[in-house]
């Protein structure tokens, strides 16, 4: 290799990063770029933390012994858009809007349903659509509170009849009283009133 020259042209400026094999350099582009080699000696030119102020135009000259070679290369940078969608209502009907912005390059929105591009929209029969939702969700929460209700009053009832039945108490056996140290203290002494009566 002889040398290797890329002038870069870019929106906001034109620069050059050059390299010859005597070893001197040029960077007039002064943002991080450099010329490196692979681990076969092939020349690549190295941009890091690419950001959108790098688009542009990469042309490079690359000369070594026996002949150039020359390329152009337009760099752009792709960036996802962000996507938003919601419902709305327009002309008493509710209307699907799908929203994507900030992206590079432009994004393309369409609806499709089998194959057909169409726009989604729901129409409000008769310009009901509020009072429709909301008598909607009063309907719900009456059946919530029906259900709550008798739900409450089936527990209050079952309380009340547990109260009413008389409690069975466990059942209590005819056991004599029984003092347990007289028991015992008889019983010995009849065993010593026995032996007592033997010796005598």
């Amino acid at each position: 290799m002889l040398f290797v020259i890329w002038d870069i042209e870019r929106n906001t400026k034109s620069c050059r990063i050059a390299f010859n094999d005597n070893g001197q350099k040029e960077d007039s582009c002064d943002d991080g770029k450099s010329l490196k080699n692979t681990s076969s000696s092939q020349s690549y030119l190295h941009i890091p933390k690419f950001s959108k102020d790098d688009v542009g135009v990469y042309k490079c000259n690359h000369v070594y012994n026996g002949g150039s070679e020359n390329y152009e290369i337009n760099v752009t940078i792709t960036v996802p858009p962000r996507l938003s969608s919601w419902l709305e209502t327009k002309d008493n009907k509710m209307v699907a809007v799908c929203k994507a912005e900030g992206g590079n390059s432009a994004a393309n929105i369409s609806w499709s349903l089998s194959g057909i591009v169409s726009i989604l929209e729901v129409k409000d029969p008769q310009g009901y659509g509020p009072w429709l939702y909301i008598l909607t969700v009063v309907v719900i929460i009456v059946f919530l509170a029906g259900v709550l209700f008798f739900a409450q009053k089936k527990l209050w009832r079952r309380c009340k009849l547990s109260e009413s039945s008389p409690s069975k108490s466990p059942p209590t056996e005819d056991v004599e009283e029984v003092e347990p140290y007289a028991s015992y203290v008889q019983r010995v002494n009849s065993i010593y009133n026995s032996s007592a009566d033997l010796l005598t």
